[in-house]
């Protein structure tokens, strides 16, 4: 018992939430902050609860794409959380599992984006930021 008290949330959903990436047309290259290259189209990938990360989709012929993939309260984790309240060591657990990333969670865990051919006369390198939490596009 002593051991599932420490950071249950984090202990039950994990460090990492898995993101199904999909394009049309498939074979788009996503690249994380630092510009590596984590995935080719169709992929799943797991990416850090906590973090917020901003994603940059890219294939030869097509306009770039820039996805920020937000994070939120993972509501499953909420009573896993709690559950340690009875303890005088939950305020630690508690800090466990915010700084473990198990109480949050990915806003759209599956993402498919359509992108948008280059045209041939166009010489910008324009890309298009695409919202998480709304999936519009703006130029």
């Amino acid at each position: 018992m002593v051991i599932f008290s420490g950071c249950p949330a984090t202990l039950a959903f994990g460090r990492y939430q898995t993101v199904e990436f999909s394009t049309e047309p498939s074979g788009a290259s996503i690249y994380d902050e630092d510009g590596f290259n984590i995935g080719i189209t169709p992929v799943k990938i797991p990416l850090k609860r906590k973090r917020v990360q901003q994603l940059t989709i890219k294939k030869d012929g097509y306009h770039s794409a820039e996805i920020v993939m937000k994070r939120t309260i993972n509501e499953k984790a909420l009573p896993v959380f709690l559950l340690p309240l009875a303890s005088p060591d939950a305020l630690i657990y508690n800090i466990c599992d915010i700084v473990g990333g198990g109480v949050f969670k990915k806003r759209q865990p599956i993402r498919h984006l359509t992108l948008q051919r280059l045209e041939a006369d166009s010489t910008s390198s324009r890309s298009t930021t695409i919202q998480n939490n709304v999936g519009e596009s703006a130029n």
